[in-house]
């Protein structure tokens, strides 16, 4: 483990002669009235963001997982009908009172629901006067606030300061695929938010998904792992124990 400033670099192997995670931390303060992040050269993420707890250290993973052989057919990201997307409107209180989510903003595009907070908040007291299908859920994306787009600071920013919101929102498309290792690499580059329950593709690069997954986009997110649920470290280490790999799969519309 090597300390240098405020970055943490961290090479770990599973394999001998192999270099499969870079972990590097670093801070990114988050206010009512601002969004700062520092990003590494090479290392592109907004870690996970928490009304409740403004200021926080965060780990962004970048991981090369290992590859796989020519796969059976599973269900493709296509489908006939495109997943719902609504209209949720969430009323606070005063401007500054929280929402009472998490969201991970890895993407730098769309806000992804990780985590609904226990206890009292507009965002319960929206799903407890809606029908089950109007509802906000976990691994919903939030596509614009207000009619706010151009940038995950500019929606947050908005959820932050406005007593009355109007949040579009998608609900995931789901896919599998299943893919069997052989020592080489997917050739994904993922990044996620500590404790968020997905994995989110940075970057798709030569290697068997690219061959045989062709449909797997950079954004989508590994959602499940042979049945595996969790956090971000659950899920990299279900990709890491078994040689052969049903995942699913999670896209914005």
């Amino acid at each position: 483990l090597k300390h240098r400033a405020d970055h943490n670099l961290h090479i770990f192997s599973p394999h001998p002669r192999r270099s499969v995670f870079v972990a590097m931390l670093f801070c990114c303060c988050v206010g009512d009235d601002n969004i700062r992040n520092e990003i590494p050269e090479k290392v592109s993420a907004i870690p996970v963001v928490s009304e409740r707890d403004p200021q926080f250290n965060e780990a962004v993973f970048i991981m090369e997982a290992p590859a796989a052989e020519p796969e059976p057919k599973d269900a493709g990201a296509g489908g006939d009908a495109p997943p719902p997307r609504f209209l949720a409107l969430i009323n606070k209180q005063t401007g500054s009172e929280s929402v009472g989510w998490q969201v991970d903003i890895v993407d730098r595009k769309l806000l992804y629901l990780c985590r609904i907070l226990d206890g009292p908040s507009p965002l319960q007291n929206y799903n407890l006067s809606v029908a089950e299908e109007k509802q906000l859920k976990i691994g919903d994306y939030i596509m614009q606030v207000n009619g706010k787009n151009d940038s995950v600071h500019e929606m947050m920013g908005t959820s932050r300061n406005s007593e009355k919101l109007e949040l579009c929102v998608q609900r995931p498309r789901l896919f599998t695929k299943t893919v069997s290792k052989d020592g080489g690499n997917l050739g994904l580059a993922l990044t996620h938010a500590r404790g968020c329950p997905s994995l989110c593709i940075e970057d798709i690069k030569e290697g068997a998904v690219m061959m045989h997954a062709p449909e797997v986009q950079i954004g989508d997110r590994i959602v499940t792992v042979n049945g595996v649920k969790g956090d971000s470290e659950t899920l990299m280490k279900a990709i890491q124990k078994d040689a052969l790999l049903k995942i699913e799969f999670s896209r914005a519309g």
